[in-house]
């Protein structure tokens, strides 16, 4: 984990994830030194839970390779996804998640087939009938245009809808990099956020304003820096004004709204 997130999200020369990963290391010889083998058991499933989700094949080599222990993991997933497809329907979101997860190995590994016709005929009717649910709910986040034909992007997402919902996303001149502006609230909770997502995928909270302020903006000065255009009186929860993510490194400046 060290090795492939360590140096992923790096704020003010602070390495949060990294330092994380090392107390994990230090609890788990806390462990072997107590012969809990119960404990090593559980920590090593709450590690490998997000390779597992994501399919990271390659993750599960490494393991292999470095320890000698081998988790059949497309077996097991498998396995799973059979139930499902026997009961004909998707009755939860830890199903739907395997469901997704087969999928994506099928589609990532270039295996034709049926089950990736029924597989997707499942996920889709899940999706369409929990549209109307209380605990879920979709939204059209953006529509746009490429090539002649109209997009949109849909975000499904868990619990209630909140009150307010406003996102807006900056593209940095390169098109690898984007910051993402939220304006968002819930009962007595809002925020302002600005995160900054990666090339790589990686992405993290920059900016993080208590309450609704519409006139905070962020622009890209070039692929390097950033502006975030606020005010001083905002309450502020995060402001980092450096981020790296491995060899790519991002200054952030501040300007005062006019």
């Amino acid at each position: 984990m060290i090795s492939v997130h360590g140096e992923s999200f790096v704020v003010d020369n602070e390495n949060h994830i990294q330092e994380h990963y090392e107390r994990q290391k230090d609890q788990v010889n806390k462990y072997f030194k107590q012969r809990r083998l119960d404990r090593l058991q559980q920590k090593l499933a709450t590690l490998t839970n997000s390779m597992e989700r994501s399919m990271d094949l390659n993750f599960f080599t490494y393991l292999k390779e470095k320890t000698g222990y081998e988790i059949n993991i497309v077996e097991k997933l498998r396995e799973r996804v059979d139930i499902i497809l026997s009961q004909s329907e998707i009755r939860n979101d830890k199903e739907a998640n395997d469901i997704g997860n087969l999928l994506r190995y099928l589609t990532e590994a270039t295996i034709p087939g049926d089950d990736v016709v029924k597989l997707q005929s499942l996920l889709l009717r899940y999706h369409n009938k929990r549209k109307g649910g209380k605990d879920k709910y979709t939204e059209v986040v953006s529509i746009f245009e490429k090539d002649g034909i109209t997009l949109e992007r849909i975000t499904f997402s868990t619990g209630p809808k909140p009150k307010h919902y406003k996102e807006e996303e900056i593209i940095s001149p390169d098109g690898l990099r984007k910051l993402i502006i939220v304006q968002w609230s819930y009962a007595n909770n809002a925020s302002t956020s600005i995160t900054l997502q990666f090339a790589n995928g990686a992405s993290g909270a920059i900016y993080t304003a208590k309450g609704i302020s519409p006139d905070i903006s962020a622009m890209w000065r070039d692929n390097n820096t950033i502006l975030i255009k606020t005010r001083k009186e905002y309450d502020l929860d995060i402001r980092h004004s450096e981020v790296r993510s491995f060899d790519d490194r991002i200054r952030i400046e501040y300007a005062d709204i006019v």
